[in-house]
């Protein structure tokens, strides 16, 4: 009985497990990904310039973002959000976020 609870809690904790996204070449890496409701995202700052992600839809504004910085944000409601960097303007991503 304790070997399935143990089991079921270990399976709780890497299914909330931060999703990690790069910010490399002007671009992030991967380009859209899918988390569960209050799932954090971090982001990464791997590029030689600065980087300000934010998201209106999601409402966070990470600022600036030296190279080497890293920052997380929850999603907690469920729905598709696009995050995006105040400076590169073509740098976009699509965010899902799934019942958990």
């Amino acid at each position: 009985m304790k070997t399935f609870v143990l089991a079921g809690l270990l399976a709780s904790t890497l299914a909330f497990a931060d999703e990690v996204v790069t910010q490399k070449d002007k671009a992030f890496a991967p380009g859209d990904i899918t988390v569960k409701a209050g799932q954090r995202v971090t982001f990464v700052n791997d590029d030689t310039v600065a980087h300000n992600v934010f998201s209106k839809d999601a409402k966070f504004n990470l600022k600036i973002q030296p190279p080497g910085d890293k920052q997380s944000v929850s999603f907690d409601a469920p729905g598709t959000y696009e995050v995006r960097c105040a400076i590169h303007p073509k740098m976009t991503l699509k965010v899902k976020v799934v019942a958990p």
